[in-house]
């Protein structure tokens, strides 16, 4: 392997990631993966600067994959041009006789310390992901738009029937997309330019949990709702949940449905509590601990991400208020 690449003539190591494949094949996790292989497949990821990435073939979870894998090359590619801008600003600030100004120091001592960790990007010392120790991998970065604009997001709305998903949706695009009295069959998709955010909302097909939709049929659009998103976006999956009761057999519908995208959802899923009205002054908090363990199991599952929606508020507040928690 080294011999043919020796022959790209050009510094390879910098610019590339092990892509492992047949990864549903494993059976274990990647890093012990790496560990049984021992010194050879060690020496390979040192020289990729631990750069990796492992691809299924189950459709649930490629398209986390797929767009995992283009955030590592999008930062990997980012690095060099960061060092270069950090190393011109560093020079501007350069005198005559090549010293620094007491006053600059305090700067440069950050920039400095930039600089180190950009050239061992680029040298391929440290990944842009998680590295085969098990150390937490560095934040990616989302695209922005022209001069600076925020980053397009996607947001993906999961719930029951009647959770109160729809709406939320036509709150956040300003306009009244998707029909709030009729069954949603199809996911569907809205555009807009929310607060500065290019925002796409992708409305899907609701469960039931008496038999008044097709489960099989939910599933797939769910499955499929992904694709209705811009490429490149950040995506995230808002879980409608109607501020009432909810129970285990609530939890389990969640389970079931949220469960189809795979293993990884819930890195990407924030609660979203609609109909907030109803809670009449009290907190979310003392709702939450009222309601007891199936709650608390989807709240740790997503890490505690959670909003609340009140549709007695008719300013753009609480809609900022979540694209900022997104």
């Amino acid at each position: 392997m080294e011999a043919q690449l020796r022959l790209l003539q050009t510094p390879i190591w910098q610019k590339a990631i092990v892509l492992f494949t047949h990864g549903d094949k494993l059976g274990l996790p990647i890093q012990e993966h790496i560990r049984q292989q021992g010194g050879t497949l060690r020496w390979l990821l040192e020289r990729c600067g631990n750069r990796y990435q492992i691809m299924t073939n189950h459709s649930s979870t490629s398209w986390f994959q797929v767009q995992e894998l283009f955030e590592k090359i999008q930062n990997m590619t980012e690095a060099p041009k960061r060092l270069r801008e950090i190393q011109y600003s560093v020079r501007l600030q350069l005198g005559e006789d090549g010293t620094v100004s007491v006053e600059q120091k305090w700067h440069t001592k950050e920039q400095k310390m930039e600089m180190a960790v950009m050239n061992d990007v680029q040298d391929g010392i440290l990944g842009q992901m998680e590295i085969v120790s098990g150390c937490s991998h560095i934040t990616r970065g989302f695209p922005k738009g022209p001069a600076g604009l925020k980053p397009a997001l996607s947001l993906i709305l999961l719930g029951r029937r009647k959770s109160g998903k729809s709406s939320v949706g036509n709150r956040i695009l300003g306009r009244e997309e998707f029909q709030r009295d009729t069954k949603t069959t199809k996911c569907s998709e809205g555009h807009a330019d929310v607060s500065g955010w290019p925002v796409t909302v992708v409305d899907t097909p609701g469960w039931s949990l008496f038999g008044l939709a097709n489960p099989e049929m939910v599933k797939k659009e769910i499955v499929q709702s992904p694709s209705f998103c811009p490429v490149r976006n950040k995506v995230m999956f808002l879980l409608a949940i109607p501020v009432d009761s909810f129970e285990e057999k609530d939890r389990k519908a969640v389970e079931t449905y949220v469960s189809v995208l795979g293993k990884m959802i819930w890195r990407y899923v924030s609660v979203l509590f609609t109909y907030g009205e109803v809670l009449r002054g009290r907190s979310i908090e003392c709702y939450i601990k009222e309601t007891g363990k199936p709650l608390l199991w989807v709240l740790e599952r997503c890490d505690h991400r959670f909003h609340v929606f009140d549709a007695n508020i008719s300013d753009q507040t609480q809609v900022n208020q979540l694209l900022e928690m997104v």
